[in-house]
């Protein structure tokens, strides 16, 4: 079997492989290209995707390459791929290798604003990569697009000149070319989603982070959550703003810091969360509120706490967003809202769900971007519930081993936020637990 994470992954020589889906498509990429170099008296391989792919167009242009390369790839949807015994790669003879899809997104993005005609050779209608999907976006915003066989022109936004739409779509399948998209955002009228793009955090650097600050210093206003991005564009663009190209050289660093504040009922960890996340200029995340906001979303969907299944689907694709001391759910400010009782009751009757719990484990993760996080470990009102949750099998509620425990009962909020960050100081892991007790 093979098993992947995002840094590596082993070989072994059997049958069935297995690679996860979620993170990206290139790890299954490579592992299709590399069997056939394997010695020819291998067996046939089957490799089985973990979870659901992502970027599936690159892919399908994967397979159509080793195609032309005599090496033949049979695919069951999306999660199982197999190829025969004894597969290795024969020359064709001749080969025309396309213009690269995704550089051409930004010269087609120039004639979208400048008002065009632009046009790009090398790429067209008959290209299998996946980018060139970035013309039908385009379109959607309102740009005129005009295809031939290798090349695309793209002139000025027809419903009014030099200025597009917003658009709210998700760009699973093309995330390299929906980079461009998130600057031209800053020509559109209205406020731009792109969902579903949280392999940007993977790549060789934290894009979606990186992004979501530089369109910021442009005047624009920036809503980055785990998985998307949301553009409103200034009146006028910021005149001589800097912008950091944000290359992997400036990200060498060993790890992202992050606190973890957790704690009992009343304990203020919340208050302190967010004051040390403001002391550092760190990112700020009420872990608790994502059950909770769960919760919230589940009612609104009239699902049963019993559907695990949809559930831990809804916990994968929640739109939050925390800024300001606001928790906003698809888009609208649900501060207020989430704190309700009944809400409450709700996210911990949930939060037994081992899959739900995994989901939203994997969101909290995510959160994890440069310059650091600090994390409110829970939000539960109840007292009861700290009991409850101390004796749950699945993520039950204690102290971790290395955890650093501070007794705040004498202590004032300010002299709390001033310890943890003392402590944080004086360490150089990567990962730092604070656990308050009253």
């Amino acid at each position: 079997m093979i098993k992947t994470d995002p840094a590596t992954f082993i070989i072994a020589p059997y049958q069935q492989l297995s690679v996860r889906g979620g993170v990206s498509s290139q790890f299954l990429s490579a592992v299709l290209m590399a069997l056939p170099l394997l010695p020819a008296a291998q067996p046939k391989v089957m490799i089985k995707v973990d979870g659901e792919l992502i970027s599936k167009p690159y892919i399908d242009l994967t397979i159509s390459l080793m195609a032309r390369f005599g090496v033949q790839v049979e695919r069951e949807g999306w999660q199982r791929f197999t190829l025969a015994a004894g597969s290795s790669y024969q020359t064709p003879g001749h080969l025309a290798v396309e213009g690269d899809a995704s550089s051409a997104s930004y010269f087609l993005a120039a004639g979208a604003v400048g008002g065009g005609p632009l046009r790009v050779t090398g790429v067209g209608a008959e290209s299998r990569q996946g980018d060139i999907g970035f013309a039908n976006v385009l379109t959607r915003m309102g740009a005129n697009v005009m295809m031939g066989p290798d090349w695309i022109e793209v002139s000025g936004a027809t419903h009014r000149p030099c200025r597009l739409k917003a658009i709210d779509m998700d760009f699973n399948l093309i995330p390299d070319a929906a980079m461009t998209v998130a600057v031209l955002a800053l020509f559109a009228e209205g406020t731009s989603t792109l969902r579903n793009i949280a392999s940007w955090r993977v790549k060789e650097t934290d894009r979606l982070a990186a992004m979501a600050t530089e369109l910021r210093k442009l005047g624009a206003t920036v809503d980055a959550g785990a998985d998307f991005l949301r553009i409103t564009p200034p009146a006028t663009l910021t005149a001589g703003a800097e912008i950091n190209t944000e290359h992997a050289k400036q990200h060498t660093k060993l790890y992202v810091p992050v606190i973890a504040i957790d704690g009992p009922t009343a304990s203020g960890k919340g208050t302190v969360a967010q004051q040390v996340a403001k002391r550092l200029g760190f990112d700020y995340l009420d872990s608790g509120a994502l059950y909770r906001l769960l919760a919230l979303a589940s009612v609104r969907r009239q699902l049963a706490v019993e559907d695990v299944a949809a559930l831990t689907g809804l916990a994968r694709e929640l739109d939050v967003v925390f800024r300001d001391g606001y928790v906003k759910l698809d888009g609208a400010n649900v501060s207020d809202e989430i704190r309700a009782e009944a809400i409450g009751n709700r996210a911990s009757e949930i939060a037994t769900h081992a899959s739900v719990r995994q989901a939203l484990i994997a969101r909290q993760r995510a959160f994890r971007t440069l310059p650091g996080l600090v994390a409110d470990g829970r939000d539960m009102d109840l007292a009861q519930r700290d009991a409850r949750d101390i004796q749950r099998a699945n993520a039950p509620l204690k102290p971790a081993e290395d955890a650093k425990v501070l007794d705040t009962s004498s202590l004032c909020a300010d002299q709390v936020t001033d310890q943890i960050l003392e402590w944080f100081a004086a360490l150089s892991m990567p990962m730092f637990h604070a656990q308050t007790n009253v």
